[in-house]
């Protein structure tokens, strides 16, 4: 499975403007991924973030775990309804920052995608609130409580700078090589000498979202006898739906019934006795 280097982030982070302004509604462990789940004007962006090998956005993603993991849960929490303000790409490297307006401030979530991947969520002074993974190496910490520091730059880094920069104001051609059994590979504009058929795509998010979904499980509609299952499921709801209704009504006329007993109580008392008195009396007469 082909990777993104530094300038497909750089690519991929300039089209995830358009998605700039809208609210976070949820995050999610989605197979090896995390997604963040965007609203804005009646839209929904979905960001998979894989660690180490690609962030874009998707229309393909693998069911969410049942239980999130405690990374997740502190997006969840902290992002509650914030607004995405900014993306960029750090160092022109395979760094990458969303910035958001939460209640509690601003946060800020970095993926670090060289090696294994990593993921922080930072608070207004860069400090790490959570992180996927802790790091100490090479005098380099990151755990919750530390300031953020992005890592060290290598000798590399001016030439991938600069191929970076080569980028600015281009509209990519965007395209992905298929054979028989599936996606080969993609790239920012057509390669001579790719293998394979080529497929272009409007935007590059649209063609790595094409590429790697050919490679993970993706949540499917149900179908065959999983939908009849689904089918006596739903009914099964619906069921219990009515007679929760019907409990509902029960609960509320007993809960009526015993307010009345209470605010009449003395009444009841009375009507008691003289219920009591009228049989004794009767029972006095039969003797």
């Amino acid at each position: 499975m082909q990777q993104m280097k530094t300038v497909d982030y750089f690519l991929a982070v300039a089209e995830l403007a358009a998605a700039e302004g809208s609210r976070f509604d949820n995050a999610y462990d989605s197979g090896n991924c995390v997604r963040l789940r965007l609203r804005k004007q009646g839209n929904e962006f979905n960001l998979l973030i894989e660690p180490g090998v690609r962030l874009h956005l998707s229309h393909f993603f693998a069911a969410p775990q049942e239980k999130p993991s405690s990374f997740v849960e502190a997006v969840r929490r902290e992002l509650d309804n914030a607004v995405l303000d900014k993306s960029e790409q750090l160092q022109s490297d395979r760094l990458v920052a969303l910035h958001f307006l939460a209640k509690g401030g601003k946060r800020t979530l970095v993926f670090e995608q060289f090696g294994k991947g990593n993921a922080m969520l930072l608070d207004e002074r860069g400090k790490v609130i959570r992180q996927m993974r802790s790091i100490e190496l090479g005098g380099r910490k990151l755990h919750a409580g530390s300031i953020y520091e992005p890592p060290a730059q290598g000798e590399s880094s001016g030439k991938i700078a600069d191929a970076v920069a080569a980028w600015e104001g281009k509209v990519p051609r965007a395209v992905v090589y298929y054979d028989g059994s599936g996606a080969l590979s993609f790239a920012a504009e057509p390669v001579e000498d790719a293998k394979g058929e080529p497929r272009e795509f409007t935007s590059f998010n649209e063609a790595l979202d094409s590429y790697y979904k050919d490679f993970v499980e993706t949540k499917k509609s149900p179908s065959g006898d999983v939908a009849k299952q689904f089918a006596k499921l739903k009914h099964s709801l619906e069921e219990q739906k009515k007679r929760m209704v019907e409990l509902e009504a029960e609960e509320a006329q007993a809960k009526r019934a015993g307010e009345l007993i209470f605010e009449n109580f003395e009444k009841v008392e009375e009507a008691l006795a003289k219920a009591k008195d009228l049989k004794e009396k009767e029972v006095g007469l039969e003797l």
